[in-house]
C-alpha cells in the first residue's frame, strides 16, 4: 500500500546546510526562492529522496491551529518538527498505486479500519524557484512516532536525471528504531519494504541511512559520519 517517499533532515539553517551538502557532492535543488526556502531536496534518479528543512521558531505555534483544524496528528507532528535537534528527523511514506497517488482519502479510510488514528488530510503548496506552484496533501498517523504519509507531487518534481559528484546512485537502507509497543503498526504502513530495516527499541529514531555508490573525499568524511550517512560500498 506505501512505499518510501523521502527522509526528512532536519536543519538548523537552510543555507548552511545547501552548501555543506553540496561540498560533500550532492547536488542539491531549493525547494523554493532561494532566498525565502525552508526546504531544499536531494533527488536520485529512483526511490527516496532526502529533504533538508529548517523550520524557523515562528512556525511553532502552527501546532495549536493544526491540532484544532486537522487532529491530534497534524499537531503532534508539526510539533514533533518544530522540537527536533538536528538531523534525520522523519520518515515519509506515499502510495504505491498510481490511482491513490494525488488524494490520501483512501489511504486514510484503510488505516481508520486497521485502528491506526490520524488527522485530517492537510493540503499543502510551494512555490519553485522558477515561479511553479507544487501542491501535495499530508496524513499523519498517531503516535507521532510511526512515519508520516504524503501524496504524489502535482505536478511531478523528480528529475529525469540527476547526477552526484561523490557518486551517489539511489538510497539502498533505511534503519530505524521504532519502539516495540508501535512495531506492528509500523509493519502494516511499510508493508515490510525491502529499503527499511526497523529495529525493535524503547525510542523511534531513524539510526542510519545508507546510499549506494557514495563516495567521499576527507573534508567531507567527518560530516557524513557525523549524520550516520553511510556508503553501500563500505558496508
Amino acid at each position: 500500500m506505501l512505499k518510501p517517499s523521502h527522509i526528512s533532515f532536519r536543519v538548523n539553517c537552510i543555507q548552511d546546510a545547501y552548501k555543506t551538502f553540496s561540498e560533500c557532492g550532492f547536488t542539491v535543488q531549493w525547494g523554493s526562492n532561494p532566498q525565502k526556502a525552508h526546504n531544499a531536496i536531494i533527488w536520485f534518479d529512483e526511490g527516496p529522496f532526502i529533504e533538508l528543512f529548517q523550520f524557523p521558531r515562528i512556525f511553532r505555534p502552527i501546532h495549536y491551529v493544526l491540532r484544532w483544524t486537522k487532529g491530534k496528528g497534524a499537531g503532534d507532528r508539526w510539533r514533533s518538527w518544530s522540537d527536533a535537534k538536528e538531523g534525520w528527523c522523519d520518515l515519509a511514506l506515499e502510495p504505491i498505486e498510481k490511482s491513490l497517488q494525488y488524494n490520501l482519502k483512501a489511504i486514510r479510510s484503510k488505516l481508520i479500519a486497521q485502528n491506526i488514528e490520524c488527522s485530517k488530510i492537510v493540503h499543502g503548496k510551494r512555490v519553485r524557484p522558477d515561479g511553479q506552484s507544487v501542491r501535495y496533501q499530508v496524513l499523519a498517523p498517531l503516535p507521532n512516532t510511526l512515519p508520516f504519509i504524503v501524496s504524489a507531487y502535482d505536478p511531478p518534481q523528480r528529475p529525469q536525471k540527476t547526477k552526484h559528484k561523490n557518486g551517489a546512485i539511489r538510497i539502498s537502507q533505511i534503519c530505524t528504531k521504532i519502539k516495540k509497543s508501535d512495531f506492528s503498526k509500523f509493519n502494516f504502513l511499510s508493508a515490510k519494504d525491502p529499503l527499511i530495516q526497523p529495529i525493535p527499541s524503547s525510542e523511534s529514531k531513524i539510526q542510519k541511512v545508507v546510499i549506494e555508490g557514495l563516495k567521499v573525499n576527507e573534508n567531507a568524511e567527518n560530516f557524513i559520519n557525523k549524520i550516520n550517512l553511510h556508503s553501500l560500498t563500505k558496508s
